[in-house]
């Protein structure tokens, strides 16, 4: 039986300055490659859920980073699934409706 991986959420982090004018997040794939890094240690099995572009590259991105992360301490990862699921997405008018996501299952190797 598959143990039923942590589900982690990657977004869009887009971030704005007082003009309206978009500022660089440079460290966000960093960031969450080190939360990665950890859950990967306490939970051994990680889904990565990213809703659009941008959030799939930063989720690729954080693989990366986490992964060097863990060859400090000999140990890896390996991104062994790669799969569309549907989720529900939630507006600011309360309408619910439904999309698509790309899920990564991520696994420790020790």
């Amino acid at each position: 039986m598959e143990n039923t991986p942590f589900v982690m959420n990657i977004k869009d982090p887009k971030n704005y300055d007082e003009n309206g004018k978009r500022i660089k997040n440079l460290g966000y794939a960093a960031r969450v490659g080190g939360s990665l890094a950890n859950l990967l240690k306490e939970h051994e099995s990680v889904q990565m859920v990213a809703l659009g572009a941008g959030p799939v590259n930063n989720a690729v991105k954080a693989l990366h980073y986490a992964q060097r992360i863990l060859k400090q301490e000999d140990l890896d990862l390996a991104a062994t699934k790669f799969e569309i699921i549907e989720v529900s997405l939630s507006s600011t008018r309360g309408a619910d409706r439904q999309g698509k996501a790309t899920a990564i299952t991520v696994n420790l190797i020790r």
